[in-house]
């Protein structure tokens, strides 16, 4: 396959391969060689940076060693129980007193480290406390150990923990808000639905009052005619003197008992 001359020189260069051979690939191959060459480089920085580390862990251990055999020699059986991050702490002061770092530093903050952290006075049989990491701020209270790094960091620490419990408050009273709003939709809707129910049971009871009243008042006239019609002459009179409705009173005036008598 024909590529121009600058493809063929990257490739060349990349690949480590010739010219003849990068003409003789295809655009996939070529990909596909390139892609296992970086894993490959990948790999290789992945094992450089753990050899680095372990070279950095040689070395470390060798001073902590170093310094810790010099603290024994110099304080002898007072070094016993002592941490090492106090004996480090120690020697770093001790450094930096004999350099006069102070003074070559001036007002230029630097930024704290665990050993500056440390207490530097011995201490012997004495349990190490952890330290609290300095990237969330140290409490107001150790004003000896505190810079206007640390500062800055606590406050800005404070107020993303105050914006944080306003969210959450304000989250909780809308679901407050919501939660009442739906309860009183509820009562509403049931005392709504309670006084429709209340109102066709009244209409319900007066419908039946009335078909009531219309039945005892048909039976009643019905009892009357009967016993008119099957009662003697006297009996009648005496019906007729007994105290009956109004509404039969009046059906009784307008039927004559000559009609009676010949039924």
């Amino acid at each position: 396959m024909l590529y121009d001359k600058s493809k063929i020189l990257y490739w060349t260069h990349r690949l480590s391969l010739r010219p003849d051979e990068i003409q003789q690939l295809s655009p996939e191959e070529l990909n596909c060689r390139l892609q296992l060459l970086e894993e490959r480089e990948q790999a290789q920085e992945l094992r450089m940076a753990k050899f680095k580390r372990w070279q950095n862990l040689c070395e470390l251990r060798w001073l902590m060693y170093e310094v810790q055999r010099e603290f024994n020699v110099k304080h002898g059986q007072a070094a016993i129980g002592v941490s090492i991050w106090r004996i480090l702490a120690l020697e770093q002061n001790s450094l930096e007193a004999e350099l006069q770092l102070d003074e070559l530093r001036g007002s230029c903050q630097r930024f704290p480290s665990p050993m500056s952290m440390m207490v530097p006075e011995c201490e012997p049989d004495e349990k190490l406390k952890p330290l609290r990491s300095m990237l969330t701020g140290l409490s107001s209270q150790k004003n000896e150990l505190r810079t206007p790094f640390t500062d800055a960091l606590y406050e800005q620490e404070r107020q993303l923990r105050e914006e944080r419990e306003f969210e959450e408050e304000s989250a909780t009273e809308e679901e407050a808000t919501e939660e009442q709003m739906k309860q009183v939709a509820d009562l509403q809707s049931s005392s709504s639905a309670r006084s429709l129910s209340s109102l066709d049971l009244q209409e319900d009871l007066l419908d039946i009052h009335l078909e009531l009243q219309n039945i005892k008042r048909s039976t009643a006239r019905c009892d009357w005619i009967m016993d008119a019609l099957f009662a003697s002459h006297g009996e009648r009179e005496d019906l007729s003197s007994q105290s009956q409705p109004s509404d039969i009173r009046c059906y009784r005036q307008q039927i004559s008992w000559q009609t009676i008598c010949d039924y």
